[in-house]
């Protein structure tokens, strides 16, 4: 449980250093060049949102990958839905998390595997740059990867449903057996173990990209 905990804590942690790592590098860059390198991140965001779209047999309409200065904020991209139901709509907002937790776990894995990059790219000069570029897809990624407050649209309505239906069950004599659920996560412990060690490389990365603007910016 201790390492799910962790899990969640540090997407956390990640959610807010990417709100303040956007927000100091759009002090110190124009939008245009912050559109160019956070491109491969919007894309994926963006058609994410597209993908579960189409699942779940929801009509979409124009997608755009520039990102825009609203009042709310900076607007990376967007995918016009057309309106459907609240739990829908939930899935749809919060599908580029999931994909973009399920890209950095990728990423991460493919980077710890020193012995296979090796057997496959022998040449050192091309590792070199194997490495910049994963690096390069980590930071972009987990930066672009949560949601917007308008892809959360209709969360609140569902939680409140969840919510109340849990406390219907709990009022007339239902409980929930949770050593099921205990015994898969200890059963995982391993896996969540290295999934929250992971984890930790985008926010080091993310980390060093906050120092690094702030000194800059102090000058």
């Amino acid at each position: 449980m201790g390492f799910l905990i962790l899990l969640f804590a540090e997407i956390i942690v990640l959610f807010f250093l990417s709100r303040i790592v956007a927000r100091l590098l759009l002090q110190m860059f124009s939008i245009r060049l912050i559109a160019l390198v956070f491109l491969p991140g919007i894309v994926v965001h963006e058609l994410a949102h597209l993908l579960v779209a189409n699942l779940l047999l929801v009509k979409t309409g124009h997608i755009e990958f520039v990102p825009q200065i609203n009042k709310h904020g900076v607007k990376l991209g967007s995918v016009e839905i057309i309106k459907t139901d609240p739990i829908r709509r939930m899935m749809i907002g919060f599908a580029p998390v999931f994909v973009g937790i399920a890209m950095l776990f990728s990423i991460l894995y493919a980077i710890i595997q020193k012995d296979v990059i090796a057997k496959n790219i022998t040449s050192q000069p091309l590792q070199v740059v194997f490495y910049i570029m994963a690096f390069y897809f980590l930071f972009v990624i987990s930066n672009t990867m949560f949601s917007s407050s308008k892809d959360m649209e209709g969360t609140a309505e569902v939680l409140l449903v969840v919510l109340g239906i849990a406390v219907a069950l709990y009022a007339v004599g239902v409980r929930v057996d949770y050593s099921l659920l205990q015994g898969i996560l200890v059963s995982q412990e391993g896996i969540l173990q290295k999934a929250v060690m992971l984890l930790s490389f985008p926010i080091v990365i993310d980390l060093g990209v906050w120092g690094i603007t702030k000194v800059v910016s102090s000058k």
